[in-house]
């Protein structure tokens, strides 16, 4: 009984800090003064994620609503789609990719901030694009990803999700990389 109890108890205490990670934050970090079909440098998350069985300390932002796991990621990929995912080579988490064109006057900024484990609450990063314009209108998206210590994934939206242009196409998502067909996910008819 004892063997049982002691997993118990690790695995309630991680999901209890995970849940004193806020949902959504004001904070949003550093300015990565993306433009129209660009990538950051790579951004050191100060923790280990782990996705797909492989750990990662860095990733790299792109403007166009991704995220790709490690130091690496190769260029802005505005064509969201499905077969692009799963053949991807980088590992690729997808809160909302979509043609945005942060940098065009009156679009908003893709942020990047690294939280220090504190207390109970877990390290972790928020990569927020805030008030994006989409590629075939003027709809400002706000959302956010949250990379907790670890390996859990959320992802919050603003309200202008269903305002997406049928022009546009887009896709949430996430995949391992590597060319790999296991495990894509795609959330994006729900």
């Amino acid at each position: 009984m004892r063997t049982i109890l002691a997993p118990l108890a690790l695995g309630l205490a991680a999901t209890t800090a995970v849940a004193q990670v806020p949902c959504h934050t004001g904070a949003h970090g550093t300015n990565l003064l993306l433009t129209d079909e660009t990538v950051s440098s790579a951004q050191t998350l100060g923790f280990t994620f782990v996705y797909g069985g492989v750990s990662y300390t860095q990733i790299q932002v792109c403007d166009n609503g991704y995220v790709t796991l490690g130091p690496t990621g190769g260029l802005a990929d505005w064509d969201p789609l499905a077969a692009t995912l799963v053949a991807d080579p980088f590992a690729r988490i997808c809160p909302l990719w979509v043609d945005l064109e942060p940098g065009v006057p009156g679009s908003g900024d893709v942020w990047f901030n690294a939280v220090p484990a504190a207390g109970s609450t877990p390290a972790h990063a928020v990569i927020t694009w805030d008030a994006v314009y989409d590629y075939a209108g003027m709809t400002p998206h706000s959302f956010q990803l949250t990379l907790i210590d670890g390996g859990t994934i959320r992802c919050n939206y603003g309200g202008n999700l269903a305002n997406i242009p049928a022009s546009n196409p887009w896709l949430i998502g996430a995949s391992p990389g590597n060319n790999a067909a296991q495990n894509p996910v795609n959330f994006s008819t729900l």
